[in-house]
């Protein structure tokens, strides 16, 4: 909590475009965000395709948080409108935002099971 995900005006969007294409996932325009093409999903494997949920939940999550800690003139407000512009008008993204946490929720449940034995 010392150092919340807030908005910086850093663009962020190179770092991940490079996450999401170094780990073959398609661009499909220069001038949009990479998207998973789910054209191409029937011929993804199982792995690529639960990387790429995972990954864009995590890119959701980081979003959500700069969304509720964006700083203007040093004051942290919520931005509604960079929220439904990176999150609220994509289900997609919020299904992913479900997915991560789902399983972050289950891999604490076993490592919890885990230290009981």
């Amino acid at each position: 909590m010392d150092n919340i995900e807030s908005f910086t005006a850093y663009e962020g969007a190179p770092i991940w475009r490079a996450i999401y294409e170094e780990n073959c996932f398609l661009a499909l325009d220069e001038n949009i965000p990479v998207e998973f093409d789910t054209r191409d999903q029937e011929l993804q494997c199982t792995e690529s395709t639960l990387l790429y949920h995972l990954m864009s939940g995590l890119h959701t999550s980081i979003n959500t948080h700069i969304s509720a800690n964006f700083h203007i003139n040093d004051q942290s407000v919520k931005n509604v409108t960079y929220f439904m512009e990176r999150i609220g008008g994509h289900p997609d993204r919020v299904r992913n935002l479900h997915f991560i946490y789902s399983a972050a929720v289950r891999a604490v449940s076993l490592l919890s099971a885990a230290m009981e034995r």
